[in-house]
């Protein structure tokens, strides 16, 4: 009896990506993440169930979405739509109505084999300049398994892998999938070292997060894969204070790469396409990130700072 092939909800696959590891990569970014993060840029990626997103500057406004709606949650308005996000359930009936694409749902099953072929269309950039596939998310961690065979075919096809996390989730899972020899890089985020603050701004505790991390930097062959990486949020984690003691707990466990990610507000029209409303943050100022850089520079620790 031949056994289905597993899928994932797959939000979309980036090609010729920059800054999600070393090369030119594909990064495959899994729909779910048991995080909310209030600046996060990838909104439409939280929710782990199915979900409609309306890209406005799509719609040619020929209403045929509006009667497919079984709960009348469309309406016609200045020749497109809007919809009732209150009143929508997500059935995305309305998506296989919408010729123009204005109305989709926000990620689509997909198995092993169809993303690692779509990935493997550039094979030939990977080798050039020491790239490879990026799977992110959402949370990569909330489906072990699925990466994992991710990685396997990956290999198979001659293409390194790079893991980009928050670090929350199963840690026995996270040490196999870091351990594979075709994973050659993983992206850790550090939101916030303080654990009362990582929790008023991600929802969630960062004890296991950083458990999690300890038991990686602890082995010198994963050690060497990661590169932490933090968002800053002028006014949340930006202070000389949380600064030093983030620098003080890399250099503790050996952690000497970071990439520094300031604030920017690509979530927030995000957030307005899933009929959401994102709380609106400030980066700290470019003399501010100069300070920070010097702050983690001044402990040995390599400092790229994302957009610059």
């Amino acid at each position: 009896m031949n056994q289905e092939p597993m899928t994932a909800p797959v939000g979309s696959i980036q090609k010729f990506s920059v800054e999600d590891g070393p090369g030119i990569r594909t990064t495959v970014f899994l729909k779910g993440c048991p995080l909310r993060c209030k600046w996060c840029h990838n909104p439409e990626m939280i929710d782990f169930s199915p979900q409609l997103i309306y890209l406005t500057n799509r719609c040619i406004g020929c209403g045929f979405c509006i009667e497919s709606c079984p709960q009348g949650a469309i309406r016609p308005k200045d020749g497109k739509i809007v919809v009732d996000w209150a009143v929508c359930d997500d059935c995305l009936r309305c998506t296989k109505a919408c010729y123009a694409g204005a109305l989709k749902s926000v990620a689509d099953e997909m198995t092993v084999a169809e993303v690692v072929g779509e990935a493997e269309k550039d094979k030939g950039f990977y080798e050039h300049t020491g790239g490879g596939i990026t799977v992110s998310g959402g949370e990569m961690l909330s489906r072990p398994r699925y990466v994992a065979e991710i990685i396997r075919e990956a290999d198979s096809k001659g293409i390194h892998v790079c893991l980009d996390t928050s670090g929350f989730g199963d840690g026995e899972a996270l040490y196999d999938l870091a351990a594979s020899p075709a994973v050659t890089d993983i992206l850790y985020d550090m939101k916030c070292i303080q654990p009362q603050k990582h929790l008023e701004g991600t929802g969630v505790d960062n004890q296991g997060i950083l458990e999690n991390l300890v038991r990686l930097a602890a082995d010198a062959r994963i050690c060497k894969k990661i590169t932490m990486r933090m968002p800053l949020i002028s006014g949340y984690n930006d202070t000389d204070e949380i600064i030093k003691e983030t620098a003080a707990f890399f250099i503790k466990n050996n952690l000497r790469k970071v990439t520094l990610l300031p604030y920017h507000t690509l979530g927030v029209s995000k957030s307005e396409r899933i009929g959401e409303v994102a709380e609106v943050f400030e980066p700290p100022s470019p003399e501010r990130l100069v300070q920070i850089r010097s702050l983690f520079e001044l402990t040995g620790i390599t400092v790229e700072v994302l957009g610059q």
